[in-house]
């Protein structure tokens, strides 16, 4: 199939995205600070770091990134706010300039339900958004910036 990076490859999602990747044949490479631990799905290829020493070498050739490296910690961002914001957000920047750069087919960045959480169901993206604590408004404000930056 294709080339694919999937950030944050060591959290929950990323275990199940890889698992389907895999089934459907792309070559993934995972990201993360974190070792995989041994009981999650693999990715072909791993780096281990974080995802804002990536550049152009380590994007270059890749069809699709499936964004998901993002601290959800409330209470760590309520006691570290300027930490996890530029972990968040800058990373979510820097990715986006390198894979542009890097000539990325396409991004995949997840936001969070809860950001609609005060609407009715069902619900759509063009709902206006409810940021109870600063994860939704990180998320909101890295969701801001992809819907502003096209690779």
């Amino acid at each position: 199939m294709g080339k694919v990076m999937v950030t944050g490859c060591s959290g929950f999602i990323a275990h199940h995205l890889i698992r389907a990747l895999r089934y459907k044949g792309y070559h993934i490479t995972g990201v993360d600070k974190r070792p995989i631990s041994w009981e999650h799905s693999r990715p072909n290829q791993f780096i281990q770091t974080d995802v804002r020493d990536l550049g152009f070498r380590d994007l270059n050739g890749m069809d699709y990134i499936f964004h998901l490296a993002f601290s959800t910690n409330i209470p760590n961002s309520i006691r570290h706010p300027i930490e996890t914001t530029r972990d968040n957000i800058d990373m979510t920047i820097h990715l986006f300039e390198y894979a542009k750069d890097a000539g990325v087919g396409g991004i995949l960045f997840p936001s969070t339900a809860s950001l609609y959480s005060h609407n009715p169901t069902p619900w759509t993206e063009d709902m206006p958004p409810c940021r109870l604590n600063l994860i939704h408004g990180k998320n909101y404000h890295a969701s801001m910036l992809v819907s502003c930056t096209r690779t």
